[in-house]
């Protein structure tokens, strides 16, 4: 008897060991600002884990999920990273990164090293351990939009690419298709839909409505064109 008490009280320790050490008490600032998290972060090898979608949401990038690869990218200003869920190493414009601890599906959110992901988008990161705070800062404001159209996300700061003609009343921003990242049009996508945009899908574009605003974004003869419609 006292021997299966054994037993049971290792096995009961070593499950405690292996799960992941949720802390309540770790607070995320960005440009001194507190992050709002769906789920409290935990720590894996020294490493903070946060909501992965919440971060790069918070920093700016726009994120594309993978149900099938299970495999995350986000794009921000030219920068694409991808992971995947169990990876120890995410990709970053193509190069291989360190991750510290990989990234990890938990009560159904995936988690990414807070470090690691805000460094690869440009940020500095400082761990306070008497207040168990991260500060994130970011030398920019977050998200950037259009001039005289806050709701509208710039497209061409989060694909790191200039327009090459812009309309004298600031509603018609034409990019070069060529110069693109492989998933600048998904990424604004899913940036303009978690700001309340309904996206309708045409053949070669996409026209996004919200309040008395239309925004259609797509490709024409080689040229990708945003142009903003009042109405």
């Amino acid at each position: 008897m006292k021997y299966k008490s054994i037993i049971i009280l290792t096995v009961i320790f070593s499950i405690i060991a292996s799960a992941p050490a949720y802390s309540a008490d770790i607070s995320v600032y960005i440009n001194n600002d507190r992050l709002e998290l769906p789920n409290a972060p935990y720590l894996e090898n020294d490493r903070t884990m946060v909501p992965m979608r919440s971060i790069f949401e918070a920093l700016g990038a726009a994120v594309e999920w993978n149900d099938i690869t299970s495999e995350a990218t986000a794009l921000k200003d030219g920068t694409v990273i991808t992971l995947r869920i169990g990876g120890t190493v995410m990709f970053v414009n193509g190069e291989a990164v360190a991750l510290g601890a990989p990234a990890a599906l938990r009560d159904d959110l995936t988690y990414v090293p807070l470090r690691a992901v805000s460094e690869a988008l440009g940020c500095e990161v400082r761990w306070d351990g008497e207040s168990g705070s991260v500060y994130i800062t970011s030398g920019e404001n977050i998200p950037v939009s259009y001039s005289g159209y806050t709701n509208v996300p710039d497209f061409g700061a989060l694909a790191g690419v200039s327009p090459v003609y812009i309309s004298g009343d600031q509603t018609v921003y034409v990019y070069s298709g060529e110069a693109l990242p492989e998933n600048a049009e998904s990424g604004y996508e899913d940036v303009m839909t978690s700001r309340g945009f309904e996206a309708l899908h045409g053949e070669n574009y996409t026209v996004y409505t919200r309040d008395n605003l239309s925004v259609l974004a797509g490709f024409s003869g080689g040229m990708f064109r945003v142009v903003i419609t009042p109405y």
